[in-house]
């Protein structure tokens, strides 16, 4: 009755399970074994075995909500029907047949393609919009639950199932407890709102601009080296791009720059910019200033965003053209 008249869903309708993980310690098991015996029984049976339980007297106190529904409500309910415990009770069992149904379908249609970190639960976009709306709500439930044991009222949760669906990608919908719902060109993701995306990708420092050594190496970032030959590594991966350049021109990486242009590969030299690119890409939007461009004499050669693409005109298309390879190394 109390989950009722706060609001719960089908899971606060089951009420409490005869046994359950701890809250907050899910290595201990919680075992209520007078869950379904009557407060009558009970008084009935330390009766018969002159047993004198104690009274808390703060069970007396109606300034508390439990014990206004305890003497006065169910009373209440009593008087137009005998048999509510037992009626509170059916609900209670047919709701936790339901909700455990409900948790195991959620489970064979997600567990597989969810991944987690210690501050987000995400699942492919594509997979949630095709989810029925009681399963996407459970799923959003269920990851702030294994978040910070939190839970969402229904109107945080009808507004974050319609932005998954609907929602253009970089929107957020808050939960309490510093927790949100954010999407990206890929996944819908239940995260701590200090969370910080995780991008095992070569990126740039904001506004970095990094002259490269012609034949040599150059450092990035504490994990990501660039490697800059006139052959091809040993090693060759999809890691290693190759571009046309003449002898003596100046290289650097740098990330964009309003206005910059590129002619994407296929399009027969057609220049494109590079912002519309990008989105076609899908790269999202925080991390589009990152994203390591390799610029020759001030023109851009090639970009780096999953693999290489290389532009129209420093494409290799003869075995005799001067080419040097470009090749990102992983400390």
């Amino acid at each position: 009755l109390l989950h009722l008249l706060r609001g719960s869903g089908i899971t606060g309708l089951a009420g409490m399970a005869a046994s359950a993980p701890l809250p907050e310690h899910p290595d201990l098991l919680l075992i209520r074994p007078l869950l379904e015996v009557s407060r009558a029984e009970l008084e009935a049976y330390c009766r018969q075995h002159d047993l004198h339980p104690h009274h808390d007297a703060s069970n007396d106190d109606q300034s508390f909500t439990r014990n206004r529904v305890r003497h006065d409500l169910l009373p209440r309910l009593r008087d137009l029907s005998p048999q509510v415990e037992r009626r509170l009770l059916q609900l209670s069992e047919i709701a936790a047949v339901e909700d455990d149904f409900a948790a195991e379908s959620l489970r064979e249609a997600v567990e597989a393609q969810v991944t987690r970190t210690p501050d987000r639960v995400s699942l492919p976009r594509a997979v949630f919009v095709t989810l029925h709306t009681a399963l996407q709500r459970r799923f959003i439930i269920s990851a702030l639950a294994e978040l910070a044991a939190a839970d969402a009222s229904s109107i945080h949760l009808r507004a974050a199932v319609d932005l998954a669906r609907t929602g253009q990608v970089g929107a957020v919908a808050q939960f309490p407890h510093g927790l949100q719902l954010r999407i990206d060109y890929e996944a819908v993701h239940i995260e701590r709102s200090s969370a910080q995306a995780v991008i095992d990708l070569p990126l740039l420092a904001l506004y970095a601009i990094i002259p490269m050594n012609v034949p040599g190496e150059t450092v990035l970032s504490d994990h990501w080296r660039v490697a800059v030959t006139t052959a091809a590594p040993e090693d060759h991966t999809g890691e290693s791009g190759f571009v046309k350049v003449d002898a003596g021109l100046s290289l650097v990486l740098r990330g964009r720059r309003n206005g910059d242009r590129f002619a994407p590969p296929g399009l027969d030299g057609h220049r494109h910019k590079l912002s519309k690119w990008m989105i076609d890409r899908k790269v999202p939007r925080d991390l589009r200033d990152r994203v390591p461009l390799l610029v020759v004499d001030d023109r851009i050669a090639a970009i780096y965003w999953k693999g290489w693409f290389v532009d129209h005109h420093f494409f290799v298309r003869e075995s005799s053209d001067e080419a040097i390879y470009v090749h990102f190394l992983q400390d």
